[in-house]
């Protein structure tokens, strides 16, 4: 029984550790936009900002923008005649 006992400790921890990260999952809100690394990225106004370096686990991507790691936000994105687009423009970008 003593055995049993660690054993059971350890399966209840990780059941809580992976609700948890379903739970967090579901509540993720979803723009309907799907992007990936290495997508290209533009601005508002059509400008290409870069390839998305990384996609964060809350869902934002990020891209190296002036030699600097910016993170867009999924609620700015959208698809914009078959392009990622942001509603960012650069103005906006290099204020950040």
């Amino acid at each position: 029984m003593t055995k049993f006992v660690p054993l059971a400790a350890l399966a209840c921890a990780l059941s809580i550790a992976t609700g948890s990260v379903a739970m967090a999952e579901e509540t993720m809100p979803t723009e309907g936009v799907e992007f990936s690394k290495n997508d290209q990225l533009y601005t508002s106004d059509g400008k290409r900002i870069g390839k998305i370096y990384r996609v964060t686990n809350d869902g934002n991507a990020q891209v190296i923008y002036n030699n600097r790691l910016l993170t867009i936000e999924a609620s700015t994105l959208s698809i914009v005649e078959g392009k990622l687009t942001t509603s960012l423009t650069r103005a906006d970008l290099k204020g950040r």
